[in-house]
């Protein structure tokens, strides 16, 4: 996929994903090390979104709000989240 094909949506995220590693303090996908938006030119919007998902619902946001905020489906942002919890052997509260 090429930078041109990319949505806002995307590279708005990319942006976010950058800052919350300390990749770059920036604010627009150009302004992004030429490195980092090759890489994630050929990730998936699903899987770059990830660690967003993980810091926001960490942060006590609902399912829904991640939903609506990532443009997934609520059985997409759990799925992410059950992953997380399976793979820090996280169990379910009770």
């Amino acid at each position: 996929m090429t930078e041109q094909d990319l949505s806002v949506v995307f590279k708005k995220r990319a942006v976010e994903v950058a800052r919350l590693f300390d990749i770059a303090d920036v604010q627009e996908w150009e302004q992004l090390p030429e490195p980092y938006r090759r890489f994630l030119s050929v990730v998936e919007y699903k899987v770059m979104v990830v660690p967003l998902v993980y810091k926001d619902r960490g942060n006590g946001c609902s399912w829904q709000a991640l939903s609506i905020k990532y443009e997934l489906t609520t059985h997409e942002v759990r799925a992410i989240c059950q992953k997380a919890y399976y793979k820090a052997k996280i169990g379910r509260r009770k």
